[in-house]
């Protein structure tokens, strides 16, 4: 008989993972090819395999031709048994490569260094790799569960998680969102740890996790203000601050050496990218807008390019994109507060993608209408059974995400007595929400923060289904 943890024998612990393992591998093999913003995989494959050729983490030039092809060169090493290194490829010409700044070298890292160990294929070893990380996650997040109403909160908890098939999707996809789900766990946990024990060190481990994680989605790097706010219903207000300063320090610390890099490389210190100015103004174009945006990044890198900047991440490129993004805001202010109001509905009915390729999607996607003119919900009024058929499957799971965050919510403003934990549990997805209402908000995004809203339904579940009391946090 396997030894029990509370009350959850391991086999359970052990069926969780079997089952979170399992059905990542069928959707990453059903998937293939078609995970979420796989337009973007070459692009981190390529940056790796210039770091293991020791070019160093940079990208071709795009304004003229190419010195090498670095992903075909790979496929036609490991015909000949061999690998990308500085032995097997000829020397880099600087005058044909630029140092990176679109995404952070972390993802990039990952898939460098499991290229070093197994060469080719890259990708089926990667996302076994990103399988297994997850099919933990789902284990971690029953002792998560556990601190928050008992043994069988967490395995309910654990058990949505392995079988949601947004994040199965997800984390079986060839870019660095992929590993967020774990990431954000991992940083939840430490902090509410930190919370717990009230100790400096915990907080400065979530401070070095966060850092980690900022260093494949920036975008996480204000999350310690969020976290100050759910502090500060927990501990004394002295703690709070001190705690939360001490993960921002140490995350900002963890991402020094890339700013360091970056200050070499262009001359200004920049921890997260070059491509924020583009994201900016592109996102103008996630809705129809007097300015003929479009939200669409090869249409980004055509302007770029036909403004004399090599790329979307062109350091000359960002700081033009955010000179135009800032004209708009003062001609038009209101154009920006009104597109963050209607991101609103995405974050409150999510259309998580699962994989599925639906063939009523093409053309009748919301982007395809953008294109013509027609916003979201013009396009919900003016072609219902168009909108209907193109995204039924994810409007199952928009509702199922809806009623999450609702039992999320729930637990704030009915539960007299656990309201603090429904807090807690909302700090990663409110963050994820309202930090890209200003820019652009999809549902991917918010997948990896959606473990909170399954520990505050299992609450519910366990009150209102099995009438159980909740087991007071096994801290």
């Amino acid at each position: 008989m396997s030894a029990p943890i509370g009350t959850v024998p391991r086999r359970h612990l052990a069926l969780v993972f079997a089952a979170a393992l399992a059905l990542r591998a069928v959707i990453g093999v059903w998937a293939n090819g078609r995970g979420e913003m796989e337009g973007l995989a070459y692009r981190y494959e390529r940056d790796a395999y210039a770091m293991a050729a020791g070019y160093g983490f940079v990208s071709p030039l795009e304004s003229v031709p190419q010195q090498l092809d670095l992903i075909a060169l790979a496929d036609s090493l490991d015909r000949r048994g061999e690998k990308l290194s500085p032995a097997t490829v000829p020397p880099k010409n600087p005058v044909l490569w630029r140092p990176t700044t679109l995404h952070p070298p972390g993802y990039a890292g990952v898939l460098e260094f499991v290229y070093r160990i197994v060469g080719e294929p890259l990708f089926p070893w990667v996302k076994a790799l990103q399988a297994l990380l997850d099919a933990a996650a789902c284990v971690l997040l029953f002792h998560v569960g556990r601190r928050f109403g008992g043994p069988r909160v967490g395995l309910f908890a654990a058990w949505c998680a392995a079988l949601f098939l947004p994040q199965a999707y997800l984390v079986t996809s060839r870019v660095a969102d992929a590993l967020m789900p774990a990431f954000l766990l991992g940083v939840f946990a430490l902090w509410l740890r930190a919370l717990d024990t009230r100790r400096l060190a915990w907080f400065a481990a979530t401070g070095a996790a966060l850092g980690l994680a900022c260093l494949f989605r920036p975008d996480y790097l204000l999350l310690p203000s969020f976290f100050l706010i759910g502090a500060l219903f927990t501990v004394p207000w002295r703690t709070a601050l001190v705690g939360s300063l001490a993960i921002a320090v140490c995350a900002f610390l963890v991402l020094v050496p890339w700013g360091l890099r970056n200050q070499r490389a262009h001359g200004d210190f920049n921890v997260t990218t070059h491509a924020g100015g583009m994201a900016l103004y592109q996102g103008i174009g996630q809705f129809p807008n007097p300015y003929g945006i479009v939200f669409d990044d090869d249409v980004m890198r055509v302007q770029a390019q036909a403004a004399g900047f090599d790329g979307l991440d062109d350091p000359r490129a960002d700081e033009w994109f955010r000179r135009r993004y800032a004209a708009i805001l003062r001609e038009n202010p209101g154009l920006i507060l009104t597109n963050a109001l209607k991101r609103i509905p995405i974050g409150l009915v999510p259309l998580y993608h699962w994989g599925f390729d639906n063939p009523a999607y093409a053309g009748h996607g919301f982007y395809d209408y953008l294109k013509q003119g027609v916003s979201p919900a013009q396009a919900v009024f003016k072609h219902p059974r168009e909108v209907l058929l193109a995204y039924w499957d994810r409007l199952l799971f928009g509702v199922l995400g809806f009623g999450l965050l609702m039992a999320n919510l729930a637990l704030i403003v009915i539960d007299r007595r656990h309201w603090r934990w429904g807090v807690l549990l909302a700090i990663p997805y409110l963050y994820l929400v309202l930090s890209h209402l200003p820019i652009m908000l999809g549902a991917r995004l918010l997948v990896p923060a959606v473990f909170g809203q399954f520990i505050a339904l299992g609450i519910w579940v366990e009150r209102l289904v099995f009438h159980r009391p909740l087991e007071e946090s096994s801290r």
